[in-house]
C-alpha cells in the first residue's frame, strides 16, 4: 500500500522536473488498466504542472491543461475542472497577463452560473480577488468577498 502511495506522490512532488513525465505516463497507464479515474486525472495533472513551471510556455501549458480539463469534464469531476481554471488564472497572474486572466474568469463564471455550479462560482470569485490582489487593487478585492462568502454558505447548506 505504501509503495502505491509513493508511486502516486512521487511524480506530483517532482512535477517541475522532466523526470516526472515518464512516472506520470506509467501512473496514467496503470490507472487506466484498473479503471481508476482519479489516478488517471492525477497523472494528467502532473503533465500540465510540468508545463506550468516553465516560464514563457503558455502554448504547451494550455494544450496539456485543455487535455486535463476535457478528461475531468468527461468524468463529471467539476472540482478538478475548476482547479484547472484556477491554475490557468495563476499562470496569467504569474506572467502579469491580468486582462487575459480577467476575461478568462468572466467566461468561466458565465459557464458556472449557467450550470448553477456553486463551487465553481465561489472559486471563480476567489480567483478574481487573487488577480486584483496581485495588481494591488485591494479596494476592488473587498467587493468580491461578500458574494463569495454568500455563495459558499449557500453551497455548504445545500451540500448537507
Amino acid at each position: 500500500m505504501i509503495s502505491f502511495i509513493l508511486f502516486i506522490l512521487k511524480p506530483i512532488i517532482c512535477a517541475s522536473k522532466l523526470a516526472s513525465q515518464p512516472l506520470a505516463d506509467s501512473l496514467r497507464q496503470a490507472a487506466i488498466a484498473i479503471g481508476d479515474r482519479y489516478g488517471e486525472c492525477f497523472a494528467l495533472q502532473v503533465k500540465f504542472l510540468y508545463e506550468y513551471y516553465k516560464p514563457n510556455n503558455f502554448r504547451h501549458f494550455d494544450q496539456s491543461l485543455q487535455a486535463y480539463m476535457d478528461k475531468v469534464l468527461s468524468y463529471g469531476m467539476d472540482r478538478f475542472y475548476f482547479y484547472a481554471v484556477s491554475m490557468k488564472t495563476f499562470y496569467y497572474t504569474r506572467e502579469k497577463r491580468y486582462l487575459e486572466g480577467f476575461l478568462y474568469l468572466q467566461e468561466q463564471t458565465n459557464i458556472a452560473e449557467s450550470r448553477n455550479n456553486h463551487y465553481g462560482i465561489c472559486m471563480l470569485h476567489r480567483m478574481t480577488g487573487v488577480i486584483q490582489h496581485s495588481r494591488g487593487e485591494l479596494w476592488q478585492n473587498k467587493d468580491h468577498a461578500p458574494p463569495t462568502m454568500a455563495i459558499y454558505k449557500l453551497y455548504k447548506s445545500n451540500e448537507q
